[in-house]
């Protein structure tokens, strides 16, 4: 796997407009794994899939993600700044059960932000 370049960019976006979303993450999967057969991406689960794109985004713009959530009853505005590494979710599968997820370390509900569990602070 790699990074994209900006050509191979560009031809994501121009072949993209006409895609459905779900073609679209397999059109950047093929340009970014090009030794994977079409049929082999199509087999991924949607988790495969998107840890996959995760990680194409990763190599291509970087290892940090930034951006905001605002508040819907005061539109308060939280900007955050990450790493893509925080983001992986770690699924342990046992006996073909769901498993739990988990943010290394943490569980997914203490890693979310008030403004997300319909607490406003100005209230």
């Amino acid at each position: 796997m790699h990074g994209l370049s900006a050509q191979e960019l560009l031809l994501i976006w121009e072949v993209g407009l006409r895609q459905h979303p779900l073609d679209r993450a397999l059109t950047i999967l093929a340009l970014a794994l090009p030794e994977a057969p079409r049929d082999e991406l199509l087999a991924l689960s949607v988790g495969q899939r998107d840890a996959h794109l995760l990680a194409v985004r990763e190599r291509t713009f970087g290892e940090q993600l930034a951006g905001f959530a605002e508040c819907s009853a005061c539109q308060e505005r939280l900007e955050f700044v990450f790493d893509v590494a925080d983001m992986y979710l770690v699924l342990e599968v046992e006996n073909g059960t769901r498993g739990t997820q988990e943010l290394v370390g943490t569980s997914l509900w203490d890693a979310t932000p008030q403004v997300y569990r319909g607490v406003c602070r100005n209230r």
